[in-house]
């Protein structure tokens, strides 16, 4: 047997905040799902420390800008990125928990500019914490080219 639940809008049962819409044509938009994205508007070289991020989109608040952290909200799949461009030396952790994950730039280049970039899906658990600690080098930022860092949830 096949059901078909026509609606156009999933709301919570309490708040009536929209958890899903679908539109007309079949779209679907979740407009709560956790995202971040931030950004360096100046070089950063203070090695063995993670690194201050200014927020651009903080959906859900996530980002705590007191400690640069991110804490997951629910368990899920996350996409989590990373670029910057370079003219030297840099090394640059993505941490969960305090403790590196992997190495999410590396760059021993010192002359000429690269692009260097990390892209990762990690399945993360309600709680867990993630941020970017700068082990060595630095991150190039200027008015044209920021340090990029973007976190959000897949699925």
């Amino acid at each position: 047997m096949t059901s078909i639940l026509k609606v156009s809008e999933i709301q919570d049962p309490t708040n009536g905040n929209s958890a899903l819409t679908v539109d007309s044509s079949g779209l679907v938009l979740t407009p709560n799902r956790p995202i971040f994205s931030g950004y360096r508007a100046t070089v950063y070289t203070t090695t063995s420390s993670v690194v201050p991020i200014d927020v651009r989109v903080n959906k859900g608040s996530h980002w705590n800008t007191s400690t640069n952290t991110w804490t997951c909200p629910l368990n899920g799949f996350y996409v989590v990125g990373v670029n910057t461009i370079s003219n030297q030396n840099v090394n640059l952790q993505l941490r969960k928990n305090g403790v590196k994950w992997k190495i999410a730039l590396y760059n021993t280049q010192t002359s000429g500019w690269t692009g260097v970039s990390d892209h990762e899906v990690l399945q993360l658990t309600a709680g867990d914490t993630l941020d970017f600690y700068l082990v060595s080098g630095q991150l190039y930022s200027d008015q044209d080219h920021y340090f990029q860092a973007y976190i959000y949830l897949l699925g």
